[in-house]
């Protein structure tokens, strides 16, 4: 008995990983569209990421909880499980709401910077 409780020990430690944040660090939080809607912002709710928004750390609350700095309109509990988080990688995270640029008839203007490399294969009874 003790040795297939080890083997099954070992085998559900297998991809276990202990994640830590510090005070300040920048996370991401994932959110249901249909059930925080407090932080959320407006638009069609199936379609946008689940980690969208950054959120800062402000204290470590116990082992494994963690409370993050929320806007003020925002109706749900700031205190959060590390399962929950998602770190932010990099050292300046950088969030833009900015759109591409765009033409009148709403297509991406796009700029070639440099074409890096060619290659023909046959398609069919032609070269492409």
């Amino acid at each position: 008995m003790a040795t297939a409780q080890n083997q099954q020990t070992l085998y559900a430690d297998r991809g276990w990983v202990e994640i830590q944040f510090e005070v300040g660090d920048m996370v991401y939080l994932p959110l249901q569209p249909y059930r925080q809607s407090s932080l959320k912002q407006k638009g069609v709710e199936k379609l946008k990421p689940n980690f969208d928004q950054l959120y800062r750390v402000i204290r470590r609350v116990g082992q494994v909880a963690y409370e993050l700095e929320l806007p003020q309109g925002s109706k749900i509990h700031n205190i959060f499980h590390v399962s929950c988080l998602k770190n932010a990688l990099g050292q300046q995270v950088i969030v833009t709401d900015e759109l591409p640029p765009m033409d009148d008839e709403g297509h991406l203007v796009l700029q070639l910077k440099a074409i890096i490399d060619t290659r023909e294969r046959q398609l069919w009874s032609r070269m492409v």
